[in-house]
């Protein structure tokens, strides 16, 4: 029996666009100009729909919005005497700029809106390393289990035995994060935290040219971004299984195998905390993700369970200051079949923090032998 059970807080994160960082939010900027004359216009207000993010242009017709979590927004407009205008569905990614520009008609109609669809750019001219960005409905889309899965299809990306290499390099070389937070276990360098797909904003993966914001970082770095809650209300569900109730009547090719049944529960909740939100000042925002899998095995003794809970609270007094509190838990426990009748073996491994394994067999009668694991051999 394989135990295997991980805690970790991801802590306290605080985001100020002052301070350099690894990033967890990005811009949008852009110019803004008379459709006619081709003049800069200022004093135009922009905001982003749904959001307390709004900016207004300069003297140069030029606007920013800066602290923005990942996420695809829309972008609205707003001038006396010029249409208002929407531009919808505009991606964010993390640390990058988002360029947006805008030419403003003269309304002819008050109260007129122009609706455009956001372009996204060929070329992201602020990407200076090999980077791979993979939003959380493209996850959502591809046939993997987790995050992790969908590295290996990235160029120069390998598994070998469950461990991830980038061009050629050692799997103890990649620094994963989690909202800036460091996932690696600093005494063995690997990582063993699994994450639910419903939590996944987006994942940027960077295999070379990365700058020396990641720090302790040969091979690559894999920064996974945390949605935030929403200013509604909001969830999601999804259940997963390999039994159709004909299990038990198409396990028949050994003796020794029993109904495999697997089962997963994936949900998502968020929303905003409504009682705190009257209390304090800007948005105090929530979002509670889980993922349970339970898996019964082809054969005797090869069940396994699986349990991942992320809570996160965001809270903004004001746009420019993000606080952020995650907190992360990774509970594993699984069965391994060693032999027939009562000669079975039962394997124990605890990791608090990904700092100690312990492993312990039992024999029978005999009673238990245990020790520290040194290169996969019993200490």
């Amino acid at each position: 029996m394989l135990y295997k059970r991980i805690l970790m807080l991801a802590g306290i994160s605080v985001v100020v666009s002052s301070i350099l960082w690894g990033g967890t939010t990005g811009k949008i900027t852009g110019n803004i100009t008379d459709e006619a004359t081709g003049l800069p216009l200022a004093g135009v207000n922009v905001f982003l729909e749904g959001t307390i993010f709004g900016s207004a242009a300069n003297a140069d017709g030029v606007y920013l919005i800066s602290n923005i979590p990942a996420g695809t927004y829309n972008l609205t407009t707003s001038m006396i005497g010029y249409s208002e205008m929407t531009i919808q569905n505009i991606v964010v990614n993390a640390d990058l700029t988002t360029r947006i520009n805008i030419e403003l008609s003269s309304a002819v109609i008050e109260g007129e809106t122009v609706v455009i669809q956001a372009e996204r750019a060929l070329i992201q001219q602020d990407i200076t390393a090999s980077r791979t960005i993979q939003s959380g409905q493209d996850l959502l889309k591809m046939p993997v289990d987790n995050y992790e899965g969908a590295l290996t299809t990235i160029a120069g990306a390998v598994s070998d035995d469950g461990q991830i290499h980038f061009r050629g390099g050692r799997a103890t070389e990649i620094v994963y994060l989690l909202d800036n937070t460091s996932m690696v276990d600093p005494l063995s360098g690997m990582n063993d935290t699994e994450i639910s797909t419903f939590a996944i904003e987006e994942t940027h993966t960077m295999t070379g040219g990365f700058s020396a914001e990641y720090g302790n970082a040969q091979s690559g770095v894999v920064n996974v971004i945390t949605k935030d809650g929403g200013n509604q209300f909001s969830g999601k569900l999804r259940y997963t299984t390999s039994d159709y109730g004909l299990s038990s009547v198409l396990s028949t090719v050994r003796v020794d195998e029993v109904p495999e049944d697997l089962n997963r529960l994936e949900l998502s909740i968020s929303g905003p905390v409504p009682i705190l939100n009257n209390l304090f000042p800007g948005n105090l925002n929530y979002l509670v993700t889980g993922d349970f899998t339970d898996d019964q095995g082809r054969f005797v003794n090869q069940q396994s369970t699986h349990s991942i809970v992320l809570a996160k609270l965001t809270y903004r007094p004001v746009p420019q200051t993000t606080l952020r509190f995650n907190a992360l838990i990774d509970n594993q426990y699984s069965q391994k079949f060693a032999g027939a009748g009562q000669n079975f073996s039962q394997e124990f491994a605890n990791l608090w923090k990904k700092t100690v394994y312990e492993d312990m067999q039992f024999y029978g009668d005999e009673g238990f032998a245990g020790g520290f694991m040194e290169n996969g051999q019993m200490a």
